[in-house]
């Protein structure tokens, strides 16, 4: 399920108002941010996830949307991201760095932030009970 959210509002012009009028003077399009990978991970606390958090800025007729100023910070369960400000390329994809999940088990959250809008990735960090753990730990 993709999580979309609206950064920026449609603005059209005075002349757009016009019966019949074929041209129209200051329009700027809706951007969304649109989760596309790195949601709902689990892995054991203290490592580095598989996939990293991803996100596709569009603006309201679906067409990519680049250059934009993409910001990914951890906002709960402690850990780290690297790379935490991307700029999306032609394809409208912005992709952090690694996400490493906080040493305690449970919820970790990284937000993806872009002008006033964000969403929200989420990813649970387990005990490592296996066998060696105290040999694997960060």
């Amino acid at each position: 399920m993709a999580l979309r959210m609206v950064v920026v509002s449609a603005t059209l012009g005075a002349g757009a108002a016009l019966y019949g009028c074929s041209t129209y003077t200051n329009v700027s399009t809706t951007q969304i941010i649109t989760k596309i990978a790195g949601d709902s991970q689990t892995a054991f606390a203290g490592t580095v996830l598989p996939v990293r958090p991803a996100v596709q800025i569009t603006d309201s007729l679906g067409a990519t949307v680049s250059g934009v100023t993409v910001v990914f910070a951890v906002t709960s369960g402690g850990g780290s991201i690297a790379g935490g400000t991307v700029t999306t390329g032609t394809d409208g994809i912005a992709t952090s760095g690694d996400w490493k999940l906080g040493t305690a088990p449970g919820s970790n959250d990284v937000t993806a932030t872009v002008s006033n809008a964000n969403v929200h990735f989420v990813a649970t960090g387990i005990l490592d009970t296996l066998p060696g753990a105290a040999a694997r730990k960060p």
